[in-house]
């Protein structure tokens, strides 16, 4: 009798499954090998990062960013954006009577949905969850995959930068002043920064060797790394005591968040890349930066420096983006205007947590997920964090536009 011979799976399913077995050794290995976790990310290192769940509310406004030139000290005002013209918008609430009808909401959510289930930049980054939202609360979502979801906590890394800078605003009552600025937008000098660990203070961390070192001549000029926003949490805003648990509690606190330790911590007390939380927290985050609860919403765009040495050699010594990418940079977060960007605002996290508020300050929107695969790729699209820009655009486009991409 001739044997049977066994059907091979399908491409798509064994790429299915290899994603899915990548994604589980991926939580293996952050509750297991925290420092494995820290060295894989470079500055971003969040060691000790370990996914968990949790719940809560939230609340969504629109403000201006402030104009350039803004003296330190004062308040930001003016119009935000920079080459296209800033549209005007009402100001959007599940309460308010000039909302978007429902059925308008209804065939955004559809196209983006459609884009997330069946796009190629976002069947890329598989598994991950997403939301888009207005200032009031989140009006589509969505779990590709079973891995990650809204309550999953995961390490954001650098979309971390985001959340200390907001925290400062809020403790300044909105008043930046110079040191503030230059720290909070990688231009301080402070150059050398190579991880903490998850028992280091704030302070303690930032006197590791090589993570408090100042280049006098790389002051005002831009340079990705954690040391800028590290010494300025000690030194400027006093915070060297602080553990990470104590940190978290601290930062939560001051911008109004709904946490609990499991959904909102900073697993070594790394300003710009230690916390860990769960889209439904950063999403409650960014709808109070909407409704303008949280002062750095008048932050958003201004002031803002070229980020390309190829562009503005003596301005920039070193940005994660190459090639045609070039946004500027602002106060903890990126601008997407150039090459391939619509505007909005964002910080992505190395391992692929992508959130971002559009450019028109009407919704914001969160790519979540967390992997370690290609995070020293050579083509920098195929790394976490920008292959989740790529399908974080594609989804802000399908939102827009009421069109799905695919």
């Amino acid at each position: 009798m001739k044997a049977r011979t066994r059907r091979q799976p399908a491409p798509q399913a064994r790429a299915r499954a290899a994603r899915h077995a990548a994604a589980l050794a991926l939580l293996g290995a952050l509750a297991g090998a925290p420092q494995a976790f820290a060295q894989a990310s470079g500055e971003h290192a969040t060691a000790g990062a370990t996914p968990a769940a949790t719940t809560a509310p939230a609340a969504v406004a629109t403000t201006s960013g402030p104009a350039s030139g803004t003296t330190p000290g004062t308040a930001p005002g003016g119009s935000a954006g920079h080459g296209a013209p800033v549209l005007q918008i009402s100001r959007i609430a599940s309460s308010d009577p000039d909302r978007e009808p429902d059925e308008v909401i209804a065939a955004r959510a559809a196209a983006a949905r459609r884009t997330a289930e069946s796009s190629i930049a976002c069947a890329q980054i598989r598994p991950f969850y997403w939301e888009i939202g207005d200032r009031g609360k989140v009006l589509a979502s969505g779990q590709i995959g079973r891995l990650f979801s809204a309550e999953t906590s995961m390490p954001v890394a650098s979309a971390s930068k985001l959340v200390y800078a907001a925290f400062v605003a809020q403790e300044r009552d909105g008043l930046l002043n110079a040191t503030d600025i230059a720290a909070l937008s990688l231009r301080s000098g402070q150059v050398g920064f190579r991880t903490c660990r998850r028992d280091d203070t704030v302070h303690s961390c930032a006197a590791r060797p090589d993570n408090g070192r100042l280049d006098e001549a790389a002051v005002g000029k831009f340079a990705y790394g954690g040391g800028h926003m590290q010494v300025h949490a000690d030194k400027t805003m006093h915070l060297g005591e602080l553990d990470g648990p104590a940190l978290a509690r601290l930062v939560s606190d001051s911008l109004g968040l709904h946490t609990t330790q499991s959904d909102f911590n900073y697993v070594q007390p790394q300003l710009a890349g230690g916390l860990r939380t769960s889209p439904r927290v950063y999403g409650e985050f960014l709808r109070r930066v909407l409704d303008g609860s949280l002062a750095i919403g008048r932050w958003l765009d201004r002031p803002s420096f070229c980020t390309s040495p190829a562009l503005c050699p003596t301005e920039t010594l070193h940005s994660p983006y190459g090639g045609d990418e070039a946004p500027r940079y602002s106060i903890g977060h990126w601008i997407e205007d150039r090459e391939h960007g619509d505007g909005a605002f964002s910080s992505p996290g190395a391992f692929g947590f992508y959130p971002w508020i559009d450019a028109t300050r009407t919704w914001y929107g969160i790519v979540g997920r967390a992997a370690l695969g290609g995070l020293q790729s050579a083509d920098e699209d195929q790394r976490p964090a920008r292959a989740s820009m790529a399908c974080g655009r594609a989804l802000r486009r399908a939102w827009a536009t009421k069109e799905a991409e695919l």
